[in-house]
């Protein structure tokens, strides 16, 4: 999971031209589901660990932790709670974004489901599946593809992960 964290904090970084901004969306959309089941996993690992250490009861886990944890078994854990946290936070921005884009008034619907269907969604379908799906030549998938990430970097770098800066750095 730390692995994939590093790679997201190329999202903070400052964009100077199109082309870059474009790749740092495209590798956004990339990380999406490798660092959701990175962060999900640990999620579940966490709260695996609470209810062992508190014997089946969240609450009783939570004085356990608190009262006889060792302050390193803390600091780890709350280092953990932080990470995913921030992790939860950029997926939102990422998941957000492509959502807004159902709302473009042309064409809207094509570049939510080809980004989602490319990227987000668990059942990745090929490029040729989603034109094909939204019964649209090859060509045109292809131009709406890049459409589509063009409006996606502007949702998620001039709106989403701006709305975050004072929260994450």
């Amino acid at each position: 999971m730390i692995d994939n964290l590093t790679k997201l904090e190329v999202l903070k970084l400052e964009f100077t031209n199109e082309k870059e901004i474009m790749n740092k969306s495209k590798l956004a959309l990339e990380l999406y589901l490798p660092v959701f089941w990175a962060t999900n996993n640990s999620l579940n690992d966490m709260y695996d660990y609470a209810l062992e250490v508190g014997e089946g009861d969240m609450k009783r886990a939570n004085v356990m932790f608190e009262i006889f944890a060792p302050d390193k078994q803390k600091e780890d854990f709350l280092d953990n709670v932080d990470k995913n946290e921030y992790s939860s936070l950029i997926l939102s921005s990422i998941l957000s974004a492509v959502g807004q884009l159902r709302e473009y008034p042309r064409y809207g619907m094509d570049y939510y489901t080809i980004l989602n269907d490319l990227y987000i969604s668990a059942d990745h379908l090929s490029g040729e599946s989603i034109a094909e799906k939204l019964n649209i030549s090859r060509t045109t998938f292809y131009k709406r593809k890049k459409e589509a990430l063009r409006l996606f970097s502007v949702c998620l770098f001039g709106y989403k992960i701006p709305e975050l800066k004072g929260y994450l750095w």
